[in-house]
């Protein structure tokens, strides 16, 4: 099975480029994606099979650096078997590949630094270890599949930090949340970079606490219980900025305003940071109402 998928190392440099740069070259569809990956992207590889009898396509995630595979994924039709191997070991998997002629979509998604989950077509295949996912990486695909295709979608990167985003009084946060077995920690920022408010889940306690965390002291937590808030759940957090303060309102059910008075810069909050070891996380932002600006705040 790797007769295919080292083909990949004959292209080396000569082909480098930035993100848009796919190339098609002798059957190899490559990209070079200098800025590397982060945890919650997912890499996304599509096409449509070829109509040959035993059609094999290789998907294949490979170190610029190095020249080493740091993951691929082999769907062999003449083996009907599905491979998944890493520079950390393999995934034994029981499912069969798409057919000759059928479309195929393989996803890599990238559960934190060294692990990555591996889906075919919407089947969950399994979770394999890696090497350090981050740095230059080097997509390709090879073998008998027409119209391929490479996406990465960066819309669950962790952590979050973003600047200037004039959280003022009437605007509105939402996280649409994946939780795994680690807890998620949302912090607003001061333009000092100085903790002005703190929210982090509790997901052994089933609970969610506020804080007024400055550095790296919590000070007046306020702790209260969420239902259906456990491990390996969806949980939705919406934080509108309130006169009287900051409002979660968790899974559009269970609202708590945050008690205590938090000294705010006269920007007030400009910078978001959002992390956890293993959650992905859909942001978004909504300016106040009434501004003329229908713009979000992303």
């Amino acid at each position: 099975m790797w007769k295919v998928a080292s083909l990949v190392l004959l292209l080396g440099y000569a082909y480098g480029g930035d993100d848009s740069n796919f190339k098609l070259i002798n059957n190899h569809y490559s990209n070079v994606r200098i800025q590397g990956l982060a945890r919650g992207d997912v890499i996304k590889f599509t096409g449509t099979l070829d109509v040959i009898k035993n059609a094999t396509a290789v998907f294949s995630i490979i170190d610029l650096e190095t020249g080493k595979h740091d993951l691929f994924v082999e769907l062999n039709n003449a083996e009907k078997k599905i491979y998944v191997q890493s520079d950390k070991g393999s995934l034994q998997t029981k499912e069969i590949p798409p057919g000759p002629k059928n479309p195929v979509s393989v996803r890599v998604q990238v559960l934190n630094y060294n692990v990555a989950r591996i889906y075919v077509g919407r089947k969950v295949i399994g979770d394999i270890e890696t090497g350090y996912i981050g740095g230059p990486k080097y997509f390709v695909t090879t073998g008998n599949i027409r119209d391929p295709k490479i996406n990465v979608d960066e819309g669950n990167r962790l952590p979050i930090y973003k600047r200037g985003i004039d959280f003022r009084t009437g605007d509105v946060l939402n996280f649409d949340v994946s939780v795994r077995k680690s807890d998620l920690y949302i912090y607003l920022l001061a333009d000092e970079d100085l903790v002005g408010y703190a929210l982090k889940t509790n997901l052994q306690e089933q609970s969610i606490s506020f804080s007024n965390n400055q550095g790296d002291q919590w000070g007046a937590e306020e702790t209260y219980n969420v239902t259906n808030l456990r491990q390996d759940s969806i949980v939705s957090i919406r934080l509108e900025n309130e006169e009287d303060g900051v409002k979660a309102t968790i899974n559009n059910k269970q609202s708590y305003v945050y008690p205590h008075q938090i000294d705010k810069p006269e920007s007030e909050y400009r910078t978001l940071f959002v992390d956890s070891i293993d959650a992905s996380v859909r942001f978004s932002a909504t300016k106040r109402k009434g501004d003329d600006s229908d713009e979000d705040l992303k």
